[in-house]
């Protein structure tokens, strides 16, 4: 249910948006997120409080939203395409419960 590249989901009274991540300009996060979480404040009301996406194959966490990482680890397209040479096979956990999102980068090599 839902679009396949974006979806809206609640946990523990969380909204949170999944995404692939794509469309975003990596180098200027924080006004990406921001503008996504606008765009749904816009549509439903509800202003997410975290978002979640991947596409970089680089794992990154912050306050307000988490890039995951790659499973495969460095391979020709992370390496070629998005010019992370050495990028590391991982993978994000995150824990949420009713008072805050915890996420932690787990190494899984």
């Amino acid at each position: 249910e839902g679009d396949s590249l974006e979806y809206l989901l609640q946990i523990n009274g969380h909204d949170i948006v999944v995404f692939h991540g794509h469309n975003l300009k990596h180098n200027n996060l924080n006004q990406e997120i921001d503008k996504i979480k606008i765009r749904y404040s816009k549509v439903t009301g509800k202003y997410p409080k975290y978002c979640l996406f991947g596409h970089i194959h680089e794992s990154l966490i912050t306050n307000n939203y988490a890039r995951s990482g790659s499973i495969v680890g460095e391979d020709y397209y992370s390496t070629n395409n998005l010019n992370i040479p050495h990028s590391s096979v991982t993978q994000n956990l995150y824990l949420v419960d009713k008072e805050k999102i915890t996420g932690m980068i787990i190494d899984c090599r």
